[in-house]
């Protein structure tokens, strides 16, 4: 994959735990996986945006600025991030 950003996502998430797996590439997406259970989904670049797809939950004491779209894919928290400088405000929200 040729996105600096989509690169950058997947190294940064597989840094922040060793027994975070990465699950075989889908047709839109690549999952990460940890203990088993689905942590973090991203699809791959559309243009100037990827979607991020967290595990459910409630973000809004995490999430000041307000990014996560609390209901997206299939109903899980959706962020979509269209600036390599955004990645930062992501990782922070796992």
């Amino acid at each position: 994959m040729k996105d600096v950003r989509f690169k950058e996502i997947v190294e940064r998430i597989q840094r922040l735990n060793p027994n975070i797996e990465r699950g075989v590439p889908q047709k839109s997406m690549l999952g990460f996986y940890y203990n088993g259970k689905g942590l973090v989904w991203v699809s791959y670049p559309q243009g100037k945006k990827i979607s991020v797809h967290l595990r459910k939950g409630d973000y809004a004491s995490i999430d000041p600025e307000k990014r996560v779209k609390p209901n997206g894919w299939g109903g899980y928290p959706e962020y979509h991030l269209e600036e390599e400088s955004e990645i930062d405000y992501l990782i922070e929200l796992g």
